[in-house]
């Protein structure tokens, strides 16, 4: 994935909106375009392909997830017009060096990390996916002794021991020119974003049966708006447009 990708991922259609719950004022909203020339496009773009819904915006990721168990103001509006549904909000923006990610099931956060310029700044949820296999991986590098925690636990407090056992793991993998066979096995890594860039991907996949760039050939409504203030607005008749 070279090129920058900023926006959401949804394996549903929305639910039916009633007349009174959308503001007729962004009814009027002018459509712009009906095709993006990439997926981090400055003006909001709504697409639906194979049941899936796609909404993309530069930009939409950074103000809009927190490492907090309680739903984000976006969060929230997606998961009441796409109820029990999978949603994938994205960031992979190279020129700033950020990946990121959140992934709600049935309305329930269950992963969001962040990280900018190899530095974690977000990290919300346990382990999963390709994290639980660098941990597995972690145990058969220490032959089923696991370190000590201690000093870890003072450098990165609040963490879960898996996920310090992963970023030792890490620390190893770079270290010891002996575990090289392990990097070569899973060169990917917690804290500068490449384990991230991985799990992005396959999460991805799970939308799109083709490569995610196919997506810019999609019918798409590109409305003229840049900027959503989700204290106050909502998707709902952006996508209620679109899906007219």
């Amino acid at each position: 994935m070279g090129n920058q990708i900023c926006g959401i991922l949804i394996n549903s259609l929305p639910r039916e909106f009633s007349e009174d719950e959308l503001d007729t004022k962004k009814l009027k909203t002018k459509i712009i375009a009906n095709s993006i020339s990439n997926l981090s496009p400055k003006d909001l773009s709504v697409t639906f392909s194979d049941g899936n819904t796609y909404i993309f915006l530069d930009q939409i990721f950074y103000k809009n997830i927190s490492e907090e168990d309680t739903l984000t103001d976006l969060e929230s509006d997606l998961v009441d017009i796409f109820p029990k549904s999978k949603i994938l909000i994205v960031v992979i923006n190279y020129t700033v060096d950020f990946t990121g990610y959140s992934l709600i099931e049935n309305g329930i956060k269950i992963r969001t990390k962040a990280v900018v310029k190899d530095q974690i700044f977000l990290d919300y949820g346990d382990i999963y996916d390709i994290e639980l296999k660098m941990l597995e991986q972690y145990h058969r590098m220490r032959e089923g002794k696991p370190r000590n925690l201690t000093k870890m636990r003072e450098l990165y407090p609040g963490y879960s021991d898996d996920k310090l056992y992963v970023i030792d793991r890490d620390t190893g993998i770079k270290f010891f020119k002996n575990r090289q066979h392990f990097a070569d096995e899973l060169p990917y890594f917690y804290k500068d974003g490449t384990s991230d860039n991985l799990l992005i991907e396959k999460q991805i996949g799970s939308f799109v049966d083709s490569d995610i760039y196919e997506l810019e050939k999609l019918n798409w409504v590109v409305f003229q708006r840049r900027k959503i203030n989700f204290k106050n607005d909502s998707l709902k008749e952006y996508i209620y447009l679109a899906k007219k």
